[in-house]
């Protein structure tokens, strides 16, 4: 019957546990301290969370290792769902290294000239040849300013 209970003072504050500490209004923030105190297991779970967000946002050299003390601290409270998400992250190690690697990197220049690729495909649909169109995908995403000869009278 404890458990029932304690479901209902919960209830209607999922999403005051699931938004960061700093998005949260004065009242929420307020009801949020509240929770964490009340319910210790609750608190270090969100602890957990909140300093999982810090470590992959600030993404640094030391990330990764920050990351591996992290998760001991999550296994030595041996909260069951934190646990699991620990051994998730853990079989994406070689993903998330590479990200914290190269996080400057991006492909937003490879998305701007694919979109400048289909807008060339788009316009040569009346090409009779594939050699035609890579032209026009050259001639588009070259860069080039053509300008065109002026009559003079």
């Amino acid at each position: 019957m404890a458990k029932l209970a304690d479901a209902r003072l919960l209830k209607g504050h999922r999403f005051t546990l699931l938004y960061n500490k700093k998005n949260l209004s004065e009242k929420k923030a307020m009801e949020l301290e509240t929770i964490l105190l009340t319910y210790p297991t609750i608190g270090k779970a969100y602890g957990f969370k909140e300093s999982f967000a810090d470590i992959f946002n600030e993404c640094t050299k030391d990330s990764v290792e920050r990351l591996e003390r992290w998760y001991k601290m999550v296994e030595e409270a041996a909260i069951k769902p934190m646990t699991d998400f620990v051994a998730m992250v853990r079989s994406h190690m070689f993903g998330i290294k590479n990200l914290f690697a190269m996080r400057e990197v991006n492909n937003g220049i490879l998305e701007g000239l694919n979109s400048q690729i289909q807008l060339a495909k788009k316009r040569a649909r009346g090409f009779v040849n594939t050699e035609n169109f890579k032209y026009m995908v050259y001639f588009v995403t070259g860069g080039l300013k053509l300008d065109y000869p002026h009559e003079t009278l």
